[in-house]
């Protein structure tokens, strides 16, 4: 038998010279997509990617369908960590004091619009220590309440409401969610008392249990409860129906002026670079615009909305306002 290196023709000088022209060529090509990722991104460290709830809710959801496809984009190592808290402001803090030049952001919710103006004191400024960097999602709200309450309409809902002394026990998970049921109170004049929960996935099970009645969630953290019956939906808060709840109505075709709709987003400290915070808005962008990526968001009943940083800092002080005004109505206050 003979030695392969024996039968393997030598490698002529010309074709030695093309393949080494061949090879410079393919360096240079990938020298300005290194130096544009060198320039946007402290070089080897991941990108981090705070979530300032428990795992397992929509936020938390996103984040990770999204981070998945931002290393396949960005070709490096995308870390989603959740830091639990304060209605989000622990992970919200954590960034502004990161020094890590510009690899350190963090995923919220209108949360962070609504945090200004229900505490008297917040740990950042909410116009000059954060900018937006891209919007993810539009997110459908959902009144949820026990099945064994026998109830499946709104009517039946403010009249089951009105009947108990203290109200409807309603799980509140954080700022968000709690003004979205202020929102609902003030437009049905209907009481509530209201039961912390860390996050809505353990909101969820309490609903669930029976020890509450009723909870307003994103849908797409109810909607395999709701499925399986342990969880019955009264109404969609958005002005239009759910894509994966068709048949349940919405706050408008109730009679309910209330336009309301959740959203997830992505924001840095305001001393990130403005290349990192372009580059990444442009990753995030091209991701929700990916076929396999818009079939997850939508089967969580999440709608992927494309925004340039500067389009989504214009929305996101509009929602400033907006909460602003809405917690001036109610009258709410939190230590």
């Amino acid at each position: 038998m003979q030695d392969e290196s024996q039968t393997t023709a030598p490698v002529s000088s010309t074709r030695r010279r093309v393949i080494c022209t061949l090879g410079a060529a393919a360096a240079a090509s990938l020298m300005p997509i290194a130096r544009a990722q060198d320039s946007a991104f402290r070089p080897n460290r991941p990108l981090e990617i705070i979530v300032g709830y428990p795992p397992g809710g929509g936020l938390d959801l996103t984040t990770r369908i999204v981070a998945e496809g931002l290393g396949k984009v960005l070709g490096m190592n995308v870390v989603v960590q959740n830091r639990p808290g304060a209605n989000g402001m622990i992970s919200i803090q954590s960034v502004v004091r990161d020094e890590s030049g510009g690899n350190v952001f963090f995923a919220d919710a209108p949360g962070v619009a609504m945090n200004p103006s229900l505490f008297a004191k917040i740990p950042y400024d909410p116009l000059n220590d954060i900018q937006p960097v891209a919007q993810m999602v539009a997110v459908p709200w959902v009144l949820v309440v026990n099945p064994a309450l026998g109830v499946k309409t709104l009517r039946q809902f403010t009249d089951l409401a009105r009947s108990k002394s203290g109200g409807i026990l309603m799980a509140n998970t954080g700022a968000s969610l709690m003004l979205a049921g202020e929102l609902v109170k003030q437009k049905t004049n209907i009481p509530y008392t209201w039961v912390p929960y860390k996050g809505a996935s353990q909101a969820a099970v309490a609903v669930v249990s029976g020890e509450v009645d009723a909870m307003i969630t994103d849908t797409g953290t109810s909607l395999q409860l709701i499925r399986a019956g342990r969880l019955q939906p009264i109404m969609i808060i958005s002005e239009a129906r759910s894509l994966q709840l068709p048949d349940v109505p919405t706050s408008g075709e109730l009679g309910l002026d209330l336009k309301a709709e959740s959203w997830f987003g992505v924001f840095a400290a305001s001393k990130t670079p403005k290349a990192a915070v372009d580059r990444l808005n442009s990753a995030v962008n091209e991701v929700l615009a990916r076929p396999e990526i818009i079939a997850k968001l939508q089967a969580l009943d999440f709608r992927p909305v494309a925004r340039t940083p500067a389009d989504f800092t214009t929305f996101y002080r509009s929602e400033l306002k907006r909460w602003a005004a809405i917690v001036k109505n109610g009258n709410i206050k939190l230590d």
